[in-house]
């Protein structure tokens, strides 16, 4: 007879190796998304500038 499988709580718990998995993965997606997001800060600010003020 196979064993019955554990109970859905068992199965799809999230323990601290979850946790820590999550947070290092939302933490790489962050640091791979501030590049663009500060480029795009940068060409709205400086396309907000007047001409006048640019170097």
């Amino acid at each position: 007879m196979d064993p019955a499988p554990p109970p859905a709580e068992e199965r799809f718990a999230i323990g601290p190796r979850e946790l820590r998995g999550i947070a290092v993965f939302a933490l790489l997606l962050a640091l791979l998304f501030l590049p663009v997001l500060a480029a795009s800060c940068a060409a709205r600010r400086s396309a907000a500038e007047p001409a006048a003020m640019r170097p």
